[in-house]
Formats: structure tokens, C-alpha cells, sequence
């Protein structure tokens, strides 16, 4: 038809609906003014059009806003036999009813042009013009695969931003779970080392004052003479007495000798006792130290562990929600075309 023939043209004005939708309404109006023309040859693109609203129409006050629609849309009635025209001042129409009237039924125009479609085909099948109920048949099969395409490429667009947002989500989810345990590792480390800084000041300290109790017991502790140093030395004084000079002499150098030797033994043995308090102390501070280290790395070891489990939990957590979620939404999608086939039956069970 002539009124049809600059399709694409209008297309491009009316980009609300689905892609393949224009194309699609288009031929189901084609078709629906061949059933019009075969009625009435003469039958104008105008009157033609007021036809198809007053059937598009659930009641009188929707077909009036429809009508009402031309005049704000400010659409001749020779230019509503353009697709593009014809299906804003639709959209308008139920716009204007649905203000009114407060409701609308199902908004979405694929189910309505559907109906109206299915009521052609039950028209013309009742009429005895089966080839255009054939035509009308193959249009309503047509607008039902679309649609229910349309609908499963929603969810499945749905499905893909909610995936990607759960992935997001599971990802900042992971870097605060390490953020958290690296400062919390850190934590420890830093605790640690003040640990043993803090032992290590207390052995320099306690090693320090072992040092210096020790030197000062070295310079008060007299040496304890032998029987025999003392027995020389009492000897010494008597010959000194008895002016026995050269044997007290001969007895002196013995007895500085002895004593000598004596005093030599006694701070062998002191550096001796000195050297092995100090070694025990620190060997005891290596044993204290050695512990400690020993009790870090086991904490430290147990720490790590605890994180490697946590970090599986939440990992397998995490793959449990998504199989949860791509389950559920296999769901949706295997009942997705069995809810819209039951929708569009209950829609043209209403329109019977």
C-alpha cells in the first residue's frame, strides 16, 4: 500500500519499541488493511485506521482517548496510516486512559497489538477467509516468538548485569577479607618485635647487672690464705723479732711467693665463677629467647592456617551463591516461556 511504502523512514521515528517490533507491526497492519480493502475497495487509509483503534480498544472511554490522541499528537487523519504515526498516537491514547481511568490492564504493546491481531485471525476464520486467517495466524505465531525472544534476551540481560554485579561485589568482598588480614598479620608482626626488642632489653639489662655485681664482689672478697702461707708469715715475724734478719728474709720470699700464688688461684678462681654466672645467664636468655621465637612462629603458623581457611570458606561461600544464583536463574529462563504463553492465553481468554 502506498501509505506503507516509506517504512523505514518511519522506523527511525519511533524507536520505543523493540528492533524487530516495527517491522513486524508493520506487516501485521498491512495485513490488516487487506482484510479492510477486501471488505470495501473503497474503504480510505483514514476510516480504515479508526477501525483498527475502535478494535484495538477495550471499551469505549480507551477508544475515545485514542481518538482524542490524533488531535494532540497533531496527526492528520491521512497521516495515521503511517506506522510510525499511527503507533505514538496508540501509545498516547493509552497514556490518556490510563490517567483517567487509573488503569490500563498490561501496558506492553506487544500483548495488545497481539490480541488484536488474534482477533483478526479468530475474525477472518469465522468469516470463511481463511488464507487472510492463515496470514493472521503466521503474524500472532510470529509477535508470540518475539516476543518471548524479547523477554528471555531481558532476563538474560538481566542476569548478566546481576552476575556481573555479584562478581563485583564477591571481589571487593575478598580485598577487604586480605586488607583485613594483612593488617591484622601486620599487627602481629609489630607486636612481636616489640616483644622481643622488649626481652632483649631486659637480658642486656640483667647482663649488665651481673657484670657489675660481679666486679664488685671481685674487688671486696679477700682471698682466704693456706695454713702454711699464715704459718710462714708468723714465722717471718718471730725471726724479725729475734733479729734473725737473713732468715727472716729467706722466709719472706717464701712466703711472697706462697702468697702470690695463692692470690693468682684466688682470681683464677673468681674470673672462673665470674665467667661461668655470666655464661649461664646467657645461656638462659638464649633458652628465654629461643621460646619466644618458637611461640611467634607457632602463632604465627596458626594465624596463617586460619586465614587459608578462611579464605576457602569463603571462596567455596562464594561459589555457592553463584551456582545458587545462575540456578535461579535458569529457573526464570526455562519458566520464562511457559509463563508468557500462559499470559498471552489468559490475555486472549479475556478478549473472547
Amino acid at each position: 500500500m502506498a501509505e506503507f511504502r516509506h517504512l523505514k523512514q518511519n522506523e527511525r521515528s519511533s524507536s520505543t519499541y523493540h528492533p524487530h517490533w516495527n517491522e513486524l507491526l508493520f506487516r501485521a497492519l498491512r495485513s490488516i488493511f487487506n482484510y479492510y480493502r477486501e471488505v470495501d475497495e473503497d474503504a480510505s487509509a483514514s476510516v480504515i485506521c479508526l477501525a483498527i483503534i475502535h478494535d484495538l480498544g477495550r471499551n469505549h472511554h480507551e477508544r475515545s482517548c485514542m481518538i482524542r490522541a490524533i488531535e494532540d499528537c497533531q496527526v492528520s487523519v491521512s497521516e495515521t496510516s503511517k506506522p510510525a504515526s499511527f503507533l505514538s498516537i496508540i501509545d498516547h491514547g493509552r497514556a490518556l486512559f490510563k490517567a483517567e481511568a487509573k488503569e490500563c490492564g498490561n501496558d506492553d504493546m506487544t500483548y495488545h497489538f497481539l490480541r488484536l491481531v488474534h482477533s483478526y485471525h479468530r475474525k477472518c476464520s469465522k468469516e470463511g477467509k481463511y488464507l487472510l486467517a492463515q496470514e493472521f495466524m503466521e503474524h500472532e505465531l510470529r509477535l508470540r516468538k518475539d516476543e518471548e525472544d524479547r523477554q528471555v534476551e531481558q532476563v538474560k540481560s538481566k542476569h548478566s548485569h546481576d552476575r556481573q554485579q555479584l562478581a563485583m561485589a564477591h571481589t571487593r568482598q575478598a580485598e577487604e577479607f586480605q586488607q583485613s588480614w594483612d593488617a591484622f598479620l601486620k599487627d602481629f608482626e609489630a607486636k612481636s618485635l616489640e616483644l622481643i626488642n622488649e626481652m632483649s632489653k631486659t637480658h642486656h639489662q640483667q647482663l649488665l647487672s651481673l657484670k657489675q655485681s660481679n666486679t664488685e664482689s671481685a674487688s671486696t672478697t679477700q682471698a682466704k690464705w693456706s695454713k702454711e702461707l699464715i704459718g710462714h708469715r708468723k714465722r717471718q715475724s718471730l725471726m724479725s723479732d729475734q733479729q734473725r734478719y737473713e732468715e727472716a728474709h729467706q722466709t719472706k720470699i717464701i712466703s711472697d711467693a706462697l702468697e702470690e700464688k695463692e692470690r693468682s688461684d684466688h682470681n683464677s678462681i673468681t674470673n672462673t665463677a665470674i665467667l661461668k654466672r655470666e655464661a649461664n645467664l646467657t645461656q638462659k636468655h638464649q633458652t628465654e629467647m629461643s621460646v619466644l621465637l618458637k611461640r611467634i612462629e607457632i602463632k604465627r603458623r596458626e594465624l596463617q592456617k586460619q586465614r587459608d581457611n578462611e579464605i576457602a570458606r569463603l571462596i567455596q561461600r562464594n561459589k555457592n551463591i553463584q551456582a545458587s544464583f545462575d540456578s535461579k536463574h535458569m529457573a526464570e529462563c526455562l519458566k520464562l516461556a511457559s509463563n508468557i504463553e500462559q499470559h498471552v492465553k489468559q490475555l486472549l481468554a479475556n478478549d473472547v
